[in-house]
């Protein structure tokens, strides 16, 4: 048997039960598709109803994938109250993620002094 997990993002204003209609679906057709059965779907939320936050994630995200070794950013998340950014980065199999990860908040820091930055590292097992 194979089993997985995946990362969704939704919209911040998607209610509970569309979350978990779209988890069915998402559910149904990996099985579908692939035989794989999903033991997770991790659900993030994405900000929409925030302009300045929108142009933030689309400079940082630009920034942090500029990276030779991040395959992608995900479940990226801004608290315009605290001034805290918060996202996952998955990194190539053979990179060295602290290492990157350490190159990669020390430039957002330094970009965006205003702002905290808590950044997690995935390590992509797909390559």
């Amino acid at each position: 048997k194979n089993y997985g997990s995946v990362n969704i993002e939704v919209d911040d204003v998607t209610t509970a039960a569309e979350i978990d209609r779209m988890s069915r679906q998402i559910r149904g057709r990996v099985f579908g598709e692939t035989g794989v059965s999903l033991m997770g779907i991790g659900v993030y939320s994405r900000n929409t109803l925030d302009d300045e936050a929108a142009r933030l994630r689309e400079d940082i995200i630009s920034r942090v994938t500029a990276h030779p070794g991040v395959v992608r950013v995900y479940g990226f998340y801004i608290d315009s109250e605290i001034r805290e950014v918060d996202f996952y980065v998955a990194f190539r199999f053979r990179v060295d993620a602290s290492e990157e990860l350490s190159k990669i908040s020390s430039e957002l820091e330094r970009i965006y002094p205003e702002w905290s930055f808590r950044l997690a590292p995935h390590v992509d097992v797909s390559d």
